[in-house]
Order: C-alpha cells, then structure tokens, then sequence
C-alpha cells in the first residue's frame, strides 16, 4: 500500500489530522476537496494509520452524507469532517482512500 492519500472522480482528501489519546486514535478531522464538475452529497472512505517508522498499523473506514443541516459539497469547494474510527490505533500518520462518491444527480463513482 503507497503511504499517500488517494481519490476518486476528481473528489480527493486533503489535509488529516489525528488526535491520539492513550494508544488508540480517538478521531481525526478530514478535509474533501471537490475538483469534480459535480455536487457531492455522500462519501465512502478507508484511512490508514501509520507508526513514526511508515509501518502500517492499522486501518477504519469513514462516512459523510449531506443533509439537513450540513450542505452538500458543491464544485471547487471543500468540507471537513471529523471521525471517531473504532479500531484504529495511535498513529503518527493517517492517509485515506475514497472508495465511493455519490453525487447530487443520482450517480455514484466507485
């Protein structure tokens, strides 16, 4: 597995940061850019947790779905979400893979 984060359908993670709290990563806040020409209103994702050494320790996967009250992430523009994984150990480094993309228009890229 390459130690970079990667997307899907022009819509990519950004920025992640982890906060750990005794040995186990408590959450981590994940940025989304949309560079597609579509609305997204839901996303599929795995992270992947790294020691200080670029060993895999271990992986979650993570969710967003607009609604209500969170918008949809329109074109060119970007969210950050914040995850609570269950599983995923302290890690020095988090990437993440979008695995699905589901768009305004009923389409999903995966």
């Amino acid at each position: 597995m390459a130690q970079s984060s990667k997307g899907k359908c022009d819509v990519v993670p950004g920025k992640i940061v982890p906060v750990n709290v005794s040995n186990t990563c408590r959450s981590y806040s994940i940025t989304i850019n949309n560079n597609s020409k579509k609305t997204v209103d839901a996303l599929e994702w795995t992270v992947y947790g790294y020691n200080k050494f670029k060993r895999l320790v271990g992986s979650a996967t993570g969710t967003w779905s607009s609604g209500y009250v969170i918008p949809s992430i329109k074109p060119g523009s970007y969210t950050v979400d914040v995850e609570f994984p269950d599983g995923l150990p302290a890690s020095d480094y988090i990437y993440a893979t979008i695995t699905a993309v589901h768009f305004t228009d009923d389409t999903v890229c995966e």
